[in-house]
């Protein structure tokens, strides 16, 4: 677990602890980070990489096929996102965002304690002491 401060476009955010998902066909990473409101609370999120593209749209990546080699030749950023390769058949980019898939969780620096457990819990993930004294550690300074 770190407490490195990373950027999203032009918003802060700590991660707090990863993890990988998976699914049927496939497996990601998740990030379960912290980032500061601009009214002074804070929400935990979970983000994922950024999805450029993928072999099902095609709508991007299809300029970057070659037809000779029938492989991509991917530039180092497509349209402002670095890329950062592919995981199955998407093309996933440096960035991370919020992930669709969950809801965030608004925390106060009163009693967010229990809040964040009922939240993990939910979303399947396991609690430490660890993290819930990272976060502390980050809203209380």
């Amino acid at each position: 677990m770190n407490l490195e401060v990373g950027f999203m476009r032009e918003h802060k955010f700590w991660e707090i602890d990863r993890r990988e998902n998976s699914g049927h066909v496939d497996s990601w990473l998740e990030y379960l980070c912290l980032e500061k409101t601009g009214g002074g609370n804070f929400v935990l999120s979970i983000k994922s990489h950024v999805i450029i593209d993928s072999e099902y749209n095609r709508e991007i990546i299809s300029q970057f096929y070659d037809e000779g080699t029938g492989e991509y030749d991917l530039p180092d950023e497509i349209n402002g996102i670095k890329v950062l390769g592919w995981n199955a058949e998407f093309l996933l980019g440096v960035d991370i965002e919020n992930n669709f898939q969950y809801t965030r969780l608004e925390l106060t620096k009163n009693d967010f304690e229990q809040s964040i457990r009922q939240w993990m819990n939910v979303i399947n993930w396991d609690v430490t002491a660890h993290q819930l004294s990272l976060i502390k550690k980050i809203i209380c300074q």
